[in-house]
């Protein structure tokens, strides 16, 4: 090799040797900022849930613990007396539980289920509407 070249080959070596580790870096960065976006959609997602469950805890009918809060079943005005008969809550009515879960009933049963942190929903349900648990007395 041409002895006045050698610095300058010594300098492309070290600039190829580079290409690798910037590429890494650079999509690295693609990836971080793909987590980041999933991330935020989740968050996203989460306080809309929120927002939506809060609202229907206005005026929700709290469900028994002994109905399920499941996807397609019914629920109706009284679970041990009314089975039998078959009188549903009417389509459109507005759902929660006391585990944080809020609903709307429609023709196929409990649709539409939604997940609030179960504190914040009793909170509203018992100090801000002012509802009981069943037995429980003012």
């Amino acid at each position: 090799m041409n002895p006045k070249l050698r610095p300058y080959m010594g300098l492309v070596a070290a600039t190829l040797s580079f290409v690798p580790i910037v590429t890494s870096l650079y999509q690295g960065g693609e990836t971080m900022q793909a987590q980041k976006a999933v991330i935020q959609n989740i968050e996203d997602a989460s306080t809309k849930d929120i927002e939506i469950s809060m609202r229907r805890a206005k005026t929700c009918i709290v469900l028994s613990l002994k109905t399920p809060m499941v996807d397609g079943a019914p629920v109706y005005y009284d679970e041990e007396n009314m089975r039998e008969k078959g009188r549903t809550l009417p389509v459109g009515t507005a759902l929660c539980d006391v585990n944080g879960f809020t609903a709307i009933n429609s023709d196929s049963g409990i649709t539409d289920i939604r997940k609030v942190p179960a504190e914040q929903l009793r909170d509203y349900l018992f100090n801000v509407r002012k509802l009981q648990l069943p037995g429980q007395t003012k």
